[in-house]
């Protein structure tokens, strides 16, 4: 994996002392903590949900009165050592306070923002979570290929890294869990490809997911490239996208192939049975054809082999 072995040493250096980007140890002197009154260390963080809600205005009461632009994917901010429980429509969350590159203060939920950390994305087909940082305890979740993390900045044994990793559609985090160094990068042209890559995959605007699509082709990254093209063959033969985040998990009617593009040319990759239920990421449609983009198997299968959503039918 490119540069993870030079980051490991990093970890390693920066885990022995102090560093500018550090966490300010518990057990520091007096003397130090003086120090750190009067110079407080800068701590950036890592944004692991996409449109996590950036709050710029609260009252007297904490409750949220204004919002700025949502945070992007990755997005770097600095940790400004401040946590409130704010309110938004009755409901509580804990939030800190950050600032952005605009130089724009204010709050986000504190869940999804990672202090200590860098940007990285999976590069292996498959990277499953480790509960320690040895082969023995692997546990049976997992990520793929293009899945976004924020890496802590500990140093780890065995070649694991610790991660953090927000579900882009139910919000729910997975933290505490490793991965193996070999299945992840942080090399800034496979994230920005990835990036970028992710981002089209949520863009149902077809002129902003063909920019988006040319700006990850430009990119120097090889990994993601495959994926890249893929999605611009898509896109030029005039499929229209829409986004699925809810009621999008479907049952399947008729036993079906799973292909590997939403063209009656493609390569089978799977097969799914009726009765089993998946989960669909994407609808497509073309002229009379409507294709559905599934998790697992991962690959694309017509509707006409799954039930419609929910909110489909729910008029």
């Amino acid at each position: 994996m490119k540069s993870f072995y030079c980051f490991v040493c990093l970890l390693l250096v920066t885990a022995c002392g102090p560093s500018d980007q550090g966490a300010v140890s518990h057990n520091a002197s007096s003397q130090g903590q003086a120090s750190e009154r009067s110079s407080p260390q800068i701590r950036e963080a890592v944004v692991v949900l996409h449109n996590l809600g950036f709050a710029t205005q609260v009252d007297a009461n904490n409750v949220i009165t204004k919002w700025g632009t949502p945070h992007r994917i990755l997005e770097k901010v600095v940790f400004l050592e401040e946590e409130k429980e704010l309110s938004n429509n009755n409901r509580k969350a804990l939030y800190v306070k950050i600032r952005r590159a605009s130089g724009d203060e204010g709050w986000a939920n504190k869940n999804y923002v990672i202090p200590d950390a860098l940007p990285a994305v999976v590069i292996s087909e498959k990277a499953t979570f480790y509960r320690q940082p040895d082969n023995l305890n692997p546990g049976t979740q997992y990520l793929v290929q293009g899945d976004l993390i924020a890496i802590l900045n500990d140093a780890v044994a065995n070649n694991f890294v610790k991660v953090v990793y927000a579900n882009p559609v139910t919000s729910a985090l997975i933290a505490n869990q490793f991965l193996k160094g070999e299945t992840v990068t942080t090399t800034s042209e496979d994230i920005e490809a990835a990036v970028l890559l992710f981002l089209a995959l949520r863009e149902n605007n077809r002129n902003r997911r063909n920019e988006l699509l040319k700006n990850a082709a430009s990119t120097p990254s090889n990994i993601f490239s495959d994926k890249i093209q893929s999605e611009i063959q898509i896109s030029e033969a005039g499929f229209n996208q829409e986004v699925l985040t809810q009621n999008n998990q479907l049952e399947v009617l008729a036993m079906g192939d799973v292909l590997n593009a939403p063209m009656d040319y493609g390569a089978v990759v799977g097969r799914v049975e009726p009765g089993k239920k998946v989960i669909a990421l994407r609808k497509l449609t073309k002229d009379s054809q409507v294709w559905y983009q599934i998790q697992d198997p991962s690959g694309f299968i017509l509707a006409d082999f799954l039930s419609p959503p929910a909110a489909a039918t729910s008029n």
